[in-house]
């Protein structure tokens, strides 16, 4: 990702990186249940060095749940209309901090 991001650059363009984390990876710790691993994807990308602008999606969505639990709709794999609207702001502030 630095790489693509300095090739952007060069063009004038800034990168931002929204990886999006599956229902599970959010619900994990509230799983009885669980029969698969704990994922591991974001604890290994967020000890890498960036140099692009990077949206934690999971940490905002994570702290998220404990104000309102549907942070996915209950019967799909889409972020309900109030996460997405929590996500879109931490993106407004980062572009405008940019500016």
């Amino acid at each position: 990702m630095n790489d693509l991001s300095h090739k952007l650059k060069s063009k004038g363009i800034q990168l931002i990186v929204l990886p999006c984390p599956d229902k599970y990876d959010i619900y994990h710790d509230y799983i009885t249940n669980r029969q698969y691993p704990k994922p591991m994807f974001f604890e290994y990308l967020n000890r890498m060095s960036k140099e692009y602008f990077y949206v934690n999606s999971k940490t905002i969505l994570t702290n998220a749940i404990k104000q309102q639990k549907d942070i996915y709709f209950y019967d799909d794999t889409h972020w309900s209309p109030w996460a997405s609207e929590l996500i879109a702001n931490d993106i407004f502030k980062l572009v405008k901090s940019d500016e």
